[in-house]
């Protein structure tokens, strides 16, 4: 199982190209949780945070990567087209 299972909903597996969903994840957070890792796989920095922060351990840009899969997730499941 996951470490943070009990934290997050689901999590990406980039290697394996997979979006793992943990089973006792409440229903309500999984499908922002899928959107918010799909949007780390097709945002190429944050598959090697380095290339955007130079000091990747730093928890601010840790935060800040973490809020652009949430905005890109929420984009995902609000987008007026889709």
């Amino acid at each position: 199982m996951h470490e943070t299972a009990t934290t997050v909903p689901c999590w990406l597996e980039p290697a394996e190209k997979l979006i793992k969903v943990y089973a006792r994840a409440p229903k309500n957070r999984v499908r922002l949780g899928i959107a918010h890792e799909i949007t780390h796989f097709i945002v190429p920095y944050h598959h090697n945070p380095n290339f955007c922060c130079p000091d990747a351990d730093n928890p601010d840009c840790k935060n800040r990567i973490e809020e652009e899969a949430f905005r890109g997730g929420s984009a995902i499941l609000f987008h007026p087209r889709l």
